[in-house]
């Protein structure tokens, strides 16, 4: 969790993602809480401090909560809509190839997004 200037950020991949300021405020408290734990995870494990959960374990809890991995898939092509795949792997963490395939099941190929960026050929 990185808090600057009264937001919250989430880091899972390289760069932090800016969380909306409900799931924020729950983020960070449940960071505090974890502080209290003498843990460094966000969700430490109850029998190893030292450790965090399993995705088992967050699957359960999810899962108790209404939240399946339907929820999550929906959330990834929403995302892959929205951001070629570099970006996409960068903001999230996850392997370039699999940013691809989501981009690709959104819908989206993002072909010219290197042209985008590139100047127009014979001018400088």
């Amino acid at each position: 969790i990185v808090g600057d200037d009264g937001t919250v950020q989430l880091r899972l991949g390289r760069e932090p993602v800016l969380l909306p300021p409900g799931v924020g405020e729950l983020a960070a408290a449940q960071h505090e809480a974890a502080k209290c734990v003498r843990s460094p995870w966000l969700f430490p494990s109850a029998q190893d401090r030292i450790c965090h959960i399993g995705v088992g374990q967050i699957r359960r809890r999810l899962q108790r909560l209404g939240i399946s991995g339907k929820v999550r898939d929906a959330a990834l092509i929403d995302l892959a809509r929205e951001l070629p795949a570099p970006v996409l792997r960068d903001a999230i963490g996850i392997h370039g190839n699999t940013a691809a395939r989501w981009t690709f099941a959104a819908g989206g190929s993002w072909a010219g997004y290197v042209a985008l960026h590139e100047p127009p050929r014979g001018r400088e």
